[in-house]
């Protein structure tokens, strides 16, 4: 059914990725020179990296698709652990390009964003979907329900 507790965690889960579009990962509070993520603007977001933009998009569709397929639960289990691996793979990138950027060797200080939590999240709700969908399949494969 759609209305299990999977759909509220692959529903926020989605809601998570897609608030990447709005949220910073960090900010300054000035320009930083000879940095890739603040020398133009003071905020480290997905419009930075065109690699994270298109993670964290799959992340969100994939898990917001994964709902809608209820009715096969092996497959939506499969598609929901690819959008878990998804959102790992964009906190990687994210965490590795704010190393490379070298604005820690700097004397700026950047303040975290709520944007670097939500991945987190995300990640792990997605987790707990999945966790749930298995106890679901269990279940139904079950003999001990009630007919």
């Amino acid at each position: 059914m759609i209305q299990r507790i999977q759909s509220i965690f692959l529903l926020v889960a989605s809601a998570c990725s897609f608030a990447l579009f709005g949220l910073p990962f960090a900010s300054v509070k000035e320009t930083v020179q000879g940095s890739a993520l603040f020398s133009n603007d003071t905020v480290y977001n997905l419009s930075d990296s065109t690699a994270l933009l298109i993670i964290y998009a799959l992340a969100g569709l994939l898990a917001f698709g994964a709902i809608f397929l209820f009715k096969s639960r092996t497959q939506q289990k499969t598609v929901a652990r690819i959008a878990a691996v998804f959102n790992l793979i964009g906190i990687v990138l994210a965490l590795v390009l704010f190393i490379q950027d070298g604005v820690m060797q700097t004397s700026t200080t950047p303040n975290d964003g709520i944007g670097l939590y939500t991945p987190i999240i995300g990640f792990v709700l997605i987790l707990l979907a999945v966790r749930a969908i298995g106890k679901d399949e269990k279940l139904v494969r079950g003999m001990d329900r009630l007919r």
